[in-house]
């Protein structure tokens, strides 16, 4: 979690740079030899390529999906209900 005490970025998988803004997008994954790791990418292509991903991994078994967002939006109900039943949010 980044907060006022803790400001450090994830790195994106693909271009390498340091992510400097929400939302950006975190997968937990299993490799096919049984190690774990945690993926960072920009929100949006080109970095975000679900084809591609699914094409680098796909001996892979995923964990978990999830993306950053900025403290303020969990305080309204409204869009926490968006994020939760709009698929392309997560696609």
């Amino acid at each position: 979690m980044i907060s006022q005490d803790n400001d450090s970025r994830p790195g994106c998988t693909v271009c390498k740079k340091e992510i400097e803004f929400e939302p950006y997008r975190i997968i937990s994954l299993v490799d096919k030899s049984g190690i774990p790791c945690v993926l960072h990418f920009h929100y949006f292509s080109p970095c975000w390529d679900l084809n591609q991903f699914f094409y680098e991994h796909t001996d892979d078994q995923i964990i978990s999906l999830a993306y950053s967002c900025a403290e303020s939006i969990l305080e309204n109900p409204r869009i926490i209900r968006n994020m939760q039943n709009n698929l392309d949010l997560w696609l």
